[in-house]
């Protein structure tokens, strides 16, 4: 398993579609905006860690409809309909 270094979701790297290359290193992420939010920033994410998910509207489609995603944050858990 990899970690979304976005939204720090456990993702199996060969389920996902969603990965980037940086540095010479492949990255996974659970959905698009994830992915989406990491290539605009990478240095962020690698030197902060994961942050929760992207406020970014329209997660859903990439996944072809919504479904929960639990993420563990600072010791709480919390949904995130993706």
């Amino acid at each position: 398993m990899a970690k979304d270094p976005v939204c720090g979701m456990e993702v199996e790297p060969s389920q996902t579609q969603y990965k980037a290359v940086y540095k010479g290193e492949i990255y996974y992420f659970c959905s698009l905006a994830c992915k989406k939010a990491f290539e605009k920033d990478p240095e962020y994410y690698l030197t902060h860690g994961p942050t929760g998910m992207p406020h970014e509207h329209g997660h859903g489609e990439e996944h072809g409809g919504h479904h929960m995603h639990g993420h563990m944050h600072g010791g709480g858990h919390s949904h995130h309909c993706c």
